[in-house]
């Protein structure tokens, strides 16, 4: 009777074993012909771990990965941000990174006391003047020099606007940038430290053109005011920074 009990026990593990083998080849036939180019066979929901490693050079999130190891991969962009706790808004996209600087741009730089972000001082026309950042660059320049948000904010290329006559009918901070000459010194100062440019250039543009302010692989500062009587001009000081 002993004997009989334990040739059963071994017939119903193999017949057990035999079933588990058969499933594990039917699963791994069926993912194969799936990229082979017939009908794409789902893939066995036997997903079993979820990590949160994020590959942003090629794309994909890896949520999980299946019994054998292989990890299930998801290329949807907003799933990765979500993962990730950052959104594709430029104010955090780079949180954590004080200066947020990527790719020889700077999105934005500290404070300098409470509010404005720097000094600009152009010695040759006497100047000396507060520079600001806001979401509107009119409203801004009624408080000093303001920024071009689209520009660098300190690595690349900076942008910077302000009135030749202001509002009221007083000179602006930018009235006498059209005297500058080319070697001019420009100074500014941020948070991050100072900087002194050569003036390169001054010249006029239409007032839609922003090719100015393109983005450039070294240094460089730019000033760009009204032209009191062309209102479709604007006026462009351009310098690079001083090895």
């Amino acid at each position: 009777m002993e004997f009989w009990l334990r040739n059963k026990l071994y017939i119903f593990a193999w017949i057990l074993l035999a079933a588990a083998a058969a499933l594990v080849l039917a699963s791994t036939s069926g993912r194969g012909a799936g990229s082979s180019g017939g009908s794409e066979a789902e893939p066995p929901r036997i997903a079993i771990s979820i990590t949160d490693d994020v590959d942003f050079d090629s794309g994909a999130a890896v949520i999980g990965n299946y019994a054998d190891d292989s990890s299930v991969a998801v290329s949807d962009i907003t799933m990765r941000t979500q993962m990730q706790g950052t959104t594709n808004n430029p104010d955090t996209i780079w949180h954590g990174d004080e200066n947020r600087t990527h790719g020889g741009f700077t999105i934005a730089v500290p404070a300098l006391d409470g509010e404005s972000i720097g000094i600009l001082t152009i010695p040759d026309i006497g100047l000396s003047a507060r520079v600001y950042e806001g979401e509107d660059n009119m409203e801004t320049m009624e408080k000093g020099v303001a920024r071009f948000r689209h520009t660098s904010a300190w690595e690349g290329h900076i942008g910077l606007s302000a009135h030749n006559i202001n509002l009221n009918g007083t000179p602006g901070h930018f009235l006498n940038i059209h005297k500058l000459k080319e070697g001019a010194v420009i100074r500014y100062e941020t948070a991050l430290g100072v900087r002194e440019y050569a003036v390169e250039r001054v010249f006029p543009v239409a007032e839609h053109d922003w090719s100015a302010l393109s983005r450039t692989p070294e240094n460089r500062i730019s000033l760009v005011t009204c032209i009191t009587g062309s209102p479709q001009l604007r006026l462009v000081v351009t310098a690079v920074e001083i090895a």
